[in-house]
């Protein structure tokens, strides 16, 4: 009832020898060199670690997928796209295309979105707090300042990149 093959030995399938499977000592490969590589199955695939202790991923027929870090779910795919259990490290940038929002708190109290002519950033409960010790606004080019504020310092409202209004220690200018 086995069928047993030496290392480097493979089963090989196909008249181009097309599917091979087979283990070299160290490793276990299936290689298919046409066409697409297809698993089918009734109702669910997972793939475990070699003793069955951990789970790998788990893809639903008609449902969803799932993929695991040391057996504990991270991404879960589902009607209305992905949950993320843990944190999300980007190496680029997150891109949202026009009236995309990215909402931030239970109720999406936070949002910041473009509509394709404006960018906004809404927050619909408490203050919105900006911490810095120094907070410069500029035009859109990065050339011109708006606005300039230090923490114990000044504050600065510019005209076409020229200081029209200065906070002092008694007073303005």
């Amino acid at each position: 009832g086995e069928v047993r093959l030496n290392d480097n030995n493979k089963f090989i399938a196909g008249t181009g020898d097309d599917l091979q499977i087979y283990h070299d000592g160290s490793n276990s490969y299936i290689t298919n060199t046409t066409g697409a590589l297809h698993a089918r199955v009734e109702a669910a695939l997972k793939i475990e670690s070699d003793d069955g202790s951990e789970t790998i991923a788990k893809f639903h027929e008609n449902g969803n997928c799932e993929l695991y870090y040391d057996n504990s779910k991270k991404i879960e795919t589902g009607s209305g796209g992905i949950s993320v259990t843990g944190g999300i490290n980007l190496t680029t940038n997150l891109s949202l295309l026009d009236n995309g929002i990215a909402k931030f708190g239970t109720g999406d109290d936070l949002q910041i979105f473009h509509d394709g002519s404006n960018s906004y950033l809404t927050n619909s409960t408490g203050a919105l707090i900006l911490q810095t010790d120094n907070l410069q606004i500029k035009n859109a080019a990065g050339n011109e300042s708006l606005i300039r504020a230090t923490a114990d310092g000044n504050a600065e409202l510019y005209y076409d990149n020229s200081k029209k209004f200065q906070t002092e220690s008694d007073g303005v200018r």
